[in-house]
């Protein structure tokens, strides 16, 4: 949305996460993690439609030290270059995989327990809700990334499309 609520169509919204294991698919080279699950892809990328919306169907991050569960987001706004990054994580109690309690929770982690405005954290921190229909456990959560200006659709060449490679 642009910073007056108007739905921005044509928006690039990125993700990317770490695995149920806490594990990125790069860590530390430009190899794949071979810690990775190999089934896992760990990014994902959507254009938003003409109502601004976005969709992605993913696993629930992993848990790693220093950090609770949490998403990467960029979002590029059409005509521009620079994308913009964020975070949203689990308005939770984060227990390990065995049933434990994590040792990091969201008042101690190393990026949100940084956002000292209470307001601005409780929009990255998300309510994830039981999917209605399904069997397998499936949550879903609501998030509404809003650019900090009013956003003008630009003109494109030719017969326009996206116009930045990569």
């Amino acid at each position: 949305l642009d910073s007056s609520g108007n739905p921005v169509r044509g928006a690039l919204v990125e993700l990317w996460h770490a695995d149920r294991e806490g594990d990125y698919l790069y860590s530390t080279s430009a190899t794949r993690n071979p810690a990775c699950d190999a089934n896992f892809a760990g990014f994902g990328q959507f254009l938003t439609g003409s109502d601004g919306r976005y969709l992605f169907r993913t696993i629930k991050a992993g848990l790693y030290v220093g950090r609770t569960r949490h998403y990467h987001w960029g979002v590029t706004l059409p005509g521009e270059l620079t994308r913009t990054t964020t975070q949203t994580g689990w308005n939770e109690v984060a227990y390990a995989l065995n049933g434990t309690t994590w040792s990091t929770q969201n008042s101690n982690d190393n990026v949100f327990s940084t956002v000292s405005n209470a307001a601005q954290r409780a929009t990255m921190l998300l309510d994830f809700t039981a999917v209605p229909g399904t069997t397998t456990g499936e949550v879903a959560a609501t998030w509404d990334y809003v650019a900090g200006r009013t956003y003008t659709e630009p003109t494109y060449p030719g017969a326009g499309g996206l116009v930045v490679a990569g």
